[in-house]
């Protein structure tokens, strides 16, 4: 999490910034520390870091008392790193790489997040999420990534992009969350977020293969 005042990269549960010394204010809507009073984003009114953690307490024990179907699970949203910033969260159990090998002559994309060590290279019309898909095994660990997340589209002419499917916590791309259902073009090099995960954008083809970079 990244205190709003000094841009110090703090605990997710912290109350005050252990650099500045600002008391914590979030956005009970964007769920990320904002200074003021309320949202620049939405207008939402501000509360403190103290109050928000129990507000989420509060509807985890609601939740935990409803009966939820299971291809549609509630899922409390967890706060949002900054584009571009590491993801902090619980060590969950370690998934392993999962990738199918390309063909020849294609573009290849491949997803990369060494600190979880996830390295997956989707194919056209794959889905991504927890229940669904052929990555469903590695990302059965993480409860914030939906039962059925988003879908990788192929085009020889456009090149790869990622579609939202309308998912609890969302997907990102260059700092934005993506409209659900609407088509996002991928580059090289570039971030993406699903929830609160992010990967880096590798692209490939048989010219400039080995010219991958990994982080």
């Amino acid at each position: 999490m990244i205190c709003a005042k000094c841009k110090a990269d703090i605990d997710f549960d912290s109350l005050f910034c252990d650099q500045c010394g600002i008391e914590i204010m979030m956005c009970p809507t964007c769920r990320v520390p904002k200074t003021g009073k309320v949202c620049t984003s939405d207008g939402t009114k501000l509360v403190t870091a103290k109050d928000f953690v129990e507000s989420k307490k509060t509807q985890t024990a609601t939740i935990s008392k409803t009966e939820i179907a299971p291809d549609n699970p509630v899922i409390i949203q967890a706060p949002k790193p900054q584009y571009n910033q590491p993801v902090q969260q619980q060590t969950p159990v370690q998934a392993p790489t999962f990738s199918q090998p390309a063909m020849s002559g294609e573009s290849e994309l491949v997803l990369v997040n060494n600190s979880l060590n996830i390295q997956i290279r989707p194919k056209n019309d794959d889905l991504i999420g927890r229940k669904q898909g052929s990555f469903a095994p590695i990302f059965a660990a993480y409860n914030q990534i939906s039962g059925k997340h988003a879908q990788i589209k192929y085009n020889s002419g456009s090149g790869w992009s990622i579609i939202d499917l309308d998912s609890a916590n969302g997907t990102t791309y260059g700092g934005k969350k993506l409209t659900p259902m609407v088509p996002q073009p991928l580059s090289d090099k570039t971030y993406l977020i699903l929830a609160n995960i992010e990967f880096l954008i590798q692209i490939t083809s048989n010219d400039d293969s080995d010219k991958t970079v990994r982080i």
